[in-house]
């Protein structure tokens, strides 16, 4: 890292007030009794060491007039710590002193707004360029790093002799030296020219800093530099040849052998509140063919962590951006305490081809005193989340009209006769309309799963633990929903036993099965056929060039799971994701597609077939995407495909968060090109802002549930320890502590649409209501003695339940 030959840091010792300011990657702290100061350098290269220290007296004094002015001088090694106090020998021009007149506050990417503070009070100067006068009193200063890829750095040449005007020249550069133009008053070189005040008795001086981050104790954001994992899971600081654009901008692609790893720079106790600032764009078309996206998941993980994809992750966030750069702020609550440098942001490409661009990264740790969800309020909102927003008051008519019937209960004596205020309680126990969960079949069971010391550093501790969650797993599940999809049991190389004895098993997914019809959940099977050959076995990809084989053995598989699942499956997903998932559908075609499904309703002429397909209604929606979509049903409807059900992903990765009103009309769209019912197959939202979390879980789910061309909403998982995004993703944290979207799924499903109401019979013995489809208990009670219990399942259509209470009418 091309760092040391700005000799970039610095630092500024108030010996009078004992104050130590830092600008830039280093540490300083006073010791011995105020008498010096240690400074560290953390980072993993050398740094040179500018220092200035000045007590109350030599502050008043003017600026000597040496030419050429230096502070003292250090250099550290990486990781490295000297000593030193006020009187160490240094350059001969140790005398001259200049004082601290960079000020800056944060204000996004590029620390815009740039202040300075005099006696006559704060001036803001255009451009994001820093104040240049000296003789300006310092504010208490924490330190601020270089983003990898882009955050300004400043350096001033004030190159006109006293007493004429002072003027600065700012240049913005990257890491490596490369200018950064931002906007139309920088030149080619990324140049401003600042003209200070009339200043007497001044030299030339030449001081270089970063921007620096006017906020005090551990508030400043701190840019790292990336660290780079291997395949094998270890860490090198030397860069990919690819990494880095001719601008010097970090440029992350498939391609690339190794993944950029950001280490914290500051410690993090459990508790605190860790920000990330990102600012991406999509790079040139990649190989998918779609609109332009890219897609990064971002982790932070152990350094030492075993695996990249871990659903253990302190903070987990897939970002989708476009060819336009986007920023993104995201913050987290972090579940436990690491030293600096011990876990890192890792940053891994997701989904699309495209290489993708990172034109800067900051991240800040809060405390633990800052709401997440303050620090990226207004950052991240969608259209519809008022309070009052119109639709929902339609989506109350839609509710009222769609998913509720009329329910009248009769009570009469023996001969007929109506018996009035006979008490009526109508309690639900059951939704007629599936609310459902992926699930993982060995947690239902309680298999004896096998943890691989390679993936698990003590299995015997993580064997325990398994057996501990997994009742109240079952139990959540149960209390919970009343559908589950197996989220990678039912897969095709899962389920052949790729995955290797003790991690999943048939066995398990078949008892499992078992386990929940006992238990009256609905279930939908995931997946027949992904058309990646990655998510195939690896032996079908070696039929490749005898194309027929290739359909042999799909057709095969289709009997062979379908025959063992078919009495307890009400769906099957038949294919999924075909737009971006498309080696075996392009290399047999789609007559042989249609076929899937043919040979699917043939053994399992009950089941209910469904294509699945991702961005069609999340994230905004693209509508390149669900135009191509509905052209690849239409075809397949056209071939004979007995298609029953489109299922709609619901996967929510960034501040992308579609509009009710929006979702309706996607709705709208495809129902009305397909005229087939629509479902919600794997809805998530991994947001670290908890409240809208909650908010869009609560808003989304009630523009589903409003529409009447839907027939189920089924979560990706529910469990922070088992949920493919860990904590940020799921509705319940791994240590099973609830979230603020636990509490809004609940109040919507088990409560706001949930039948529990007492009533009396009128005159002619009748109490009439509207109820939730599903099944209900009634309960009559008349008189003091006699009391009915009835069970139905009230339809779409409604019903009437006659009770006759026996005895004496007289």
């Amino acid at each position: 890292m091309m760092l040391t030959w700005c000799d970039l840091p610095g630092i500024y010792w108030d010996t009078t007030r004992q104050h130590v300011h830092v600008l830039d990657h280093v540490d300083a702290e006073i010791v011995d009794g105020g008498r010096q100061i240690t400074i560290t350098n953390p980072t993993a290269f050398p740094a040179r060491v500018k220092i200035l220290a000045e007590d109350d007296a030599a502050r008043r004094e003017p600026l000597a007039m040496t030419a050429g002015g230096r502070w003292p001088v250090v250099d550290i090694p990486p990781g490295g710590s000297v000593f030193w106090n006020s009187s160490t020998p240094c350059s001969p021009t140790a005398s001259s002193a200049i004082r601290l007149h960079g000020i800056a506050k944060p204000s996004g990417f590029w620390h815009r707004d740039w202040v300075a503070r005099s006696s006559s009070g704060v001036q803001e100067l255009p451009g994001g360029a820093p104040f240049c006068q000296p003789g300006i009193e310092p504010r208490r200063v924490a330190r601020a790093v270089p983003s990898p890829a882009a955050l300004a750095t400043a350096f001033l040449i004030p190159f006109l002799w006293p007493p004429g005007p002072w003027e600065c020249s700012v240049r913005q550069i990257d890491l490596y030296g490369n200018p950064t133009p931002e906007s139309a008053d920088r030149d080619s070189g990324g140049k401003i020219g600042v003209m200070t005040n009339w200043i007497r008795r001044m030299a030339p001086l030449c001081v270089l800093f970063h921007s620096v981050a006017c906020v005090a104790g551990n508030a400043a954001p701190q840019t790292p530099d990336p660290q780079w994992r291997l395949s094998d899971g270890t860490l090198t600081s030397e860069a990919p040849e690819t990494a880095f654009t001719e601008d010097g901008i970090l440029s992350i692609a498939r391609s690339l052998p190794a993944l950029p790893v950001f280490p914290l720079p500051f410690a993090v106790e459990a508790g605190d509140v860790v920000s990330i600032e990102i600012e991406l764009e999509a790079a040139e078309a990649g190989e998918d063919g779609d609109s332009g996206q890219a897609g990064l998941i971002l982790s932070v993980l152990p350094l030492d962590a075993d695996r990249t994809y871990n659903t253990s992750a302190d903070f987990r966030q897939i970002v989708l951006v476009g060819t336009d750069a986007e920023r993104f702020r995201f913050a987290y609550v972090s579940p436990r305490s690491f030293e600096a440098g011990e876990s890192g942001l890792l940053a891994a490409m997701s989904y699309f081809h495209r290489p993708l661009l990172v034109n800067s990264l900051s991240i800040n740790n809060h405390g633990p005193d800052e709401d997440p969800a303050a620090l990226t309020a207004g950052v991240i909102s969608y259209r519809g989340h008022e309070a009052e927003a119109p639709w929902r008051a339609e989506a109350r008519r839609r509710i009222e009209r769609h998913r509720m019937a009329d329910l009248t209960v009769v009570v009469t004596d023996r001969v007929g006769n109506p018996l009035p205020e006979a008490t009526v309680a109508v309690r639900q126990l059951r939704h007629a309309y599936p609310f459902g969960t992926a699930g993982v079949a060995g947690r239902i069971v309680d298999a004896e799963r096998v943890f691989d010391p390679e993936n698990h550093p003590d299995p015997e501790a993580a064997r325990e633990q398994w057996f501990e969650d997994n009742p109240r797993y079952r139990e959540a599940l149960l209390e919970n929903f009343n559908t589950v999809v197996y989220e990678n049991d039912l897969k095709w190389p899962q389920w052949s036993g790729a995955q290797g004895a003790g991690i999943r098993d048939q066995h398990w997914t078949v008892d499992s099965l078992e386990w929940l019809r006992d238990h009256r959940m609905y279930i939908k099977g995931h997946t027949l056929v992904w058309g990646s050959w990655r998510f195939t076995p690896d032996w079908l990809r070696e039929l490749e060039e005898r194309p027929e084989e290739v359909q042999a053995a799909v057709l095969s598989h289709i009997r062979d799971i379908g025959g063992a699942t078919k009495d307890y499956v009400r769906w099957w997903d038949v294919v999924n994701e075909p737009m971006s998932h498309r080696n075996v559908i392009e290399l047999l075609g789609m007559d042989q597609v249609a076929e899937w499904f043919k040979e699917a309703r043939a053994v399992m002429p009950e089941v209910r077939l469904v294509i699945n397909e991702f961005d069609i209604v999340g994230n905004g929606g693209s509508p390149r995407r669900r135009e191509g979509f509905v052209e690849f049903c239409k075809d397949l409807i056209e071939r004979g495909a007995p298609i029953d059900v489109i299922g709609f992903q619901g996967h929510f990765w960034s501040d992308r968060l579609t509009a009710p009103e929006d979702v309706w009309a996607i709705m709208d769209e495809v129902h009305g090109a397909l005229n087939l019912p629509l479902m919600i197959s794997e809805f998530d939202m991994n947001l670290p802002n908890e409240a809208l979390q909650a908010d869009y879980t609560r808003d989304f789910i009630t523009a589903w549930f409003a529409h009447p061309a839907t027939e189920a909403f089924i979560m990706w998982g529910f469990w922070g320890g088992a949920h493919w995004m860990g904590d940020s993703g799921s509705m319940i944290r791994r240590d099973w502590t609830e979230k603020p979207n636990f509490a809004a799924y609940r109040d919507l499903v088990y409560d706001e649409w949930w039948t529990d109401e007492t009533l009396d019979t009128d005159a002619s013995g009748k109490a009439a209501l509207r109820a939730f489809h599903g099944r209900h208990e009634i309960t009559v009670t008349y008189g003091d003695r006699r009391t009915f219990l009835r069970r139905i399942e009230l339809p779409p259509e409604g019903g009437t339940l006659h009770v006759v209470v026996p005895g004496d009418p007289h």
